[in-house]
């Protein structure tokens, strides 16, 4: 059975620890699963149509040629980049890290010639 949080630690989505919400034996949650459960499909189908959010409902045609992508193995570094830069990042939202990942991925794609090599000189 998973422990109560000791303390609080900021949220990955907000950084406030007020916003934590930890799973914690005995103590009922908020949620009303007695209205989730009489939701019918046509109020479902109302709030997907009325949220400007909602992905659209992709036809049977489409789902049956969609490829499924597996997403490349990442690694972890720690990266010294100017502060003016990473402000800019972080400015953009969340998923700023896999912004400037996309940014160094377009670079090395432009940059690459036949046989794998990348132009340009080294330093040395």
């Amino acid at each position: 059975m998973p422990k109560p949080s000791r303390s609080p630690r900021p949220n990955k989505r907000s950084g406030k620890a007020d916003d934590i919400v930890t799973y914690r034996p005995g103590v009922k949650g908020r949620t009303d699963w007695e209205r989730v459960k009489n939701v019918t499909d046509e109020e479902i189908d109302a709030q997907i149509r009325s949220n400007p959010d909602a992905a659209p409902d992709l036809p049977d045609e489409w789902l049956a040629q969609a490829d499924i992508v597996i997403p490349e193995k990442k690694t972890a570094i720690s990266l010294r980049v100017d502060d003016d830069v990473l402000k800019f990042f972080k400015a953009t939202g969340r998923g700023y890290q896999t912004r400037m990942n996309a940014v160094l991925k377009s670079y090395v794609r432009a940059n690459r010639i036949k046989g794998g090599k990348a132009r340009g000189g080294s330093r040395t």
